[in-house]
């Protein structure tokens, strides 16, 4: 046995070690992931490498086979703590499978197309008609791909197809919707048709921007769930404002088990698991408008009682962030509704209040006028006695006048009297 073969397990071994000692140091971190990731795939390959050397005939041919996919699966689910779907790895490897023998079949009529242009025009070189055929491949994939996943999804996964149509369809009419009632209707309708979950429930960020006020339709409410709010500064509220994204409780458990210390983040994480439960949700998804959170989605665990998958999580995070503008635009129509309603409010007010001053200012005018009335024929009775009594006294000096006159005159018409000579004796 050579140095050589010796290496290979060596390689093998010390890869296995290193990459579970690193996942093991903090398995949370992507750093950490990604390259245990790199060590199991160079283990992975030390070991083919090694089965190949040693040609096992069908064992060592079957085990060369299984260990990459085995390992793969295991680096998915180190990667991904959420539970691998099998109806979704199915879906992927059909589409994986006819898009490669698809795009390769453009490929291969590139190259034809090419080498029949060749017998034409012999100065085309051989890489050229390559080059073409990849080009073919590359310019189509992306329609070949859509195809394949529209043809599939309404053949072999109708139940999936329909499902992402009616949560695609009601993303796009969630956008023009005003009334918020209209929007609860949408929303409700469209996930008990889908995705067909338990209570599901909408909080709404009320006015004092603190509390998530439960408006779920009182249908769709039990007695003790009316009184239901979220607080924003609640562990709840705190995770979902940090992360922006869906909190899910499988993966909250998954994280709460993951860490081994009781930490600050684990005693959080319990504290948001709490809420969950105390709120009922399975899924709770955050309604974002710009980076701001207006609303929360509340789902129950579904009535088949299984998982919510990621593409379902990925359709109801995009339903959930059309449903925000809706949820806005309601607000922003509410407080124009309210603001002018104040206004008219307002200006009724304004009305009584002016046409209660303009009846006090016209009583205080008929009282003016009517003391100026009465001030007036007072003023006219006193000048009426002044004229009077003016009368009186000058008539009275005129007639004193004309007795003096009078008896002026009468004097002066008798002329001076005579003096008597008395004679002295």
């Amino acid at each position: 046995m050579d140095i050589y073969s010796i290496a290979i397990p060596v390689s093998f071994i010390s890869s296995v070690v290193l990459g579970l000692f690193v996942l093991a140091k903090n398995r949370r971190a992507k750093i950490n992931r990604l390259l245990s990731s790199v060590m199991f795939l160079i283990a992975l390959w030390s070991a083919t490498l090694f089965f190949f050397q040693i040609n096992l005939s069908k064992v060592g041919a079957l085990l060369v086979t299984t260990t990459p996919l085995i390992l793969l699966f295991i680096i998915y689910a180190i990667l991904n703590p959420r539970p691998i779907e099998p109806d979704l790895v199915i879906r992927r490897i059909f589409i994986f499978s006819i898009t490669v023998v698809l795009i390769m079949a453009i490929f291969i009529t590139g190259v034809f197309i090419g080498q029949k242009a060749a017998q034409y025009f012999p100065e085309i070189n051989a890489w050229l008609i390559n080059l073409l055929g990849i080009m073919l491949a590359v310019i189509s994939f992306r329609a070949i791909e859509n195809m394949v996943i529209k043809l599939l999804d309404n053949t072999l996964f109708r139940k999936r197809y329909f499902q992402k149509k009616a949560l695609s369809d009601a993303s796009r009419v969630a956008v023009s919707i005003i009334a918020l009632e209209s929007l609860l209707k949408l929303l409700f309708d469209v996930i008990s048709q889908t995705i067909k979950t338990k209570n599901p429930k909408l909080f709404i960020l009320g006015p004092n921007k603190q509390k998530f006020i439960n408006r779920t339709p009182l249908s769709l409410n039990g007695p003790e769930d009316n009184l239901l709010a979220i607080n924003r500064n609640s562990a709840l509220g705190f995770f979902l404002t940090k992360h922006r994204k869906p909190a899910i409780l499988k993966d909250v458990e998954y994280r709460i088990n993951s860490i081994g210390s009781d930490t600050m983040e684990k005693r959080e994480l319990k504290q948001v698991k709490d809420d969950l439960i105390k709120t009922g949700a399975t899924v709770c998804i955050p309604l974002l408008y710009q980076k701001e959170i207006v609303a929360i989605l509340n789902l129950g665990p579904k009535i088949s009682r299984k998982p919510f998958t990621s593409t379902e999580v990925s359709l109801l995070a995009s339903l959930a962030d059309q449903a925000a503008v809706a949820v806005k635009n309601s607000q922003i129509v509410d407080n124009l509704e309210r603001l002018n309603k104040e206004l008219e409010d307002a200006r009724q007010t304004l009305e009584v209040e002016v046409e209660n001053r303009t009846k006090e200012l016209e009583s205080l005018t008929r009282e003016l006028e009517g003391a100026s009335r009465d001030r007036t024929q007072e003023l006219k009775t006193r000048i009426i006695e002044l004229e009077r009594f003016h009368k009186l006294t000058i008539g009275r000096e005129l007639k004193m006048v004309e007795l003096k006159k009078a008896l002026r005159v009468a004097g002066l018409m008798q002329g001076p009297k005579k003096k008597k000579n008395v004679i002295k004796k």
